[in-house]
């Protein structure tokens, strides 16, 4: 449901209005948290304004311990959670 909501609607809206993304999908449980926490200079240094991460439950709680341990908090990027697992 997640790479539907991806491909069908976010890429489309961004792309029509010239905003630059950079998609990671998950490849495994853990993955995301563990890409937030190891990569977090380099995403910093992409300048990004928001987060927007489509998924389950499963891929929020990772996300949110991503976000908090990889310290993106003190740059006050926004989050937008989109609901797309299996069971939404």
């Amino acid at each position: 449901k997640s790479k539907k909501i991806i491909s069908n609607i976010i890429i489309p809206v961004f792309h029509e209005s010239n905003i630059s993304t950079i998609i990671y999908p998950t490849k495994c449980e853990g993955d995301l948290t563990e890409y937030l926490q190891n990569e977090s200079q380099q995403i910093l240094s992409y300048d990004v304004d928001a987060f927007v991460v489509v998924g389950g439950d499963g891929t929020m709680h990772e996300f949110v311990n991503g976000y908090i341990t990889g310290k993106y908090k003190s740059h006050n990027i926004a989050v937008i959670l989109i609901n797309g697992g299996s069971g939404n």
